[in-house]
């Protein structure tokens, strides 16, 4: 423990078991650092370590040509190794908050596209776009062959059609206040569970989070049901509206 002590003093830390993780960068620079992993782990195994080094691999390997085992003895049954590889760029971009920051950079360049060409109103031959569009989704569709031969005419029965129906008038309100409701997820949510916010992601597991998704979504629903009964769009889709329309 007298390295916990002696790392809390250093760097005015509290760490805590399985709470803090512990990295020791270029560890190959303290020969007998890699060998200590082994007895650590066996006397105090409450405690998470990383252990890093550019030459690691270098150093173990010399150590074993030259007989230094004293110098570099690997902990075999100790240790998970890993090797990392610089990332290409695709990989670079999915590491900013797992490409969410890229893929609505793309979405809206493909809005600002969509509305200079004017695709959506009825003019030129943007119906024919539409209509090629629309060939090529239903082409996707190939997809759902093997559910089609399972399960034939499902949606032509009575019950079920009526049913599709109460589900998709359910969430009409839902979904006509898109943007305020992501907008409202995004916000809320990495307040509750990131670091910069009250970090419950250190104390919620995945039912508890799951719970208070559905939680949040079902307060969702009852905020777009009652804000729709006097507005016509949502409070973010108006400011979009007004941002964006050219008059």
């Amino acid at each position: 423990m007298e390295v916990i002590a002696y790392l809390e003093s250093l760097y005015n830390v509290r760490i805590t078991p399985h709470d803090t993780l512990i990295i020791l960068d270029e560890i190959q620079d303290c020969k007998r650092a890699l060998l200590a992993l082994k007895y650590f782990q066996e006397e105090y195994p409450q405690y998470d370590i990383v252990a890093a080094g550019s030459l690691l691999g270098v150093a173990v390997n010399k150590g074993e040509k030259e007989q230094e085992e004293e110098d570099f003895s690997y902990p075999v049954g100790k240790v998970d190794a890993l090797t990392l590889y610089p990332m290409d760029f695709e990989e670079f971009l999915w590491a900013i908050e797992n490409g969410r920051m890229t893929q609505t950079v793309f979405l809206f360049l493909v809005g600002i596209y969509i509305g200079r060409k004017r695709l959506l109103y009825n003019e030129g031959n943007n119906l024919v776009i539409w209509k090629n569009i629309f060939v090529i989704a239903i082409a996707s569709l190939f997809l759902l062959i093997p559910a089609y031969h399972l399960l034939p005419g499902i949606a032509d029965i009575p019950c079920v059609d009526k049913s599709l129906n109460v589900l998709l008038n359910m969430w009409k309100n839902f979904a006509m206040m898109s943007l305020t409701n992501y907008l409202g997820q995004s916000i809320i949510g990495a307040m509750l569970f990131y670091n910069w916010g009250f970090g419950l992601f250190r104390v919620c597991g995945h039912t508890a989070s799951w719970l208070m998704g559905a939680a949040f979504i079902a307060l969702q629903y009852w905020f777009c049901t009652w804000w729709l009964k006097s507005h016509k769009r949502g409070p973010f889709e108006e400011l979009w509206r007004r941002a964006t329309w050219i008059r």
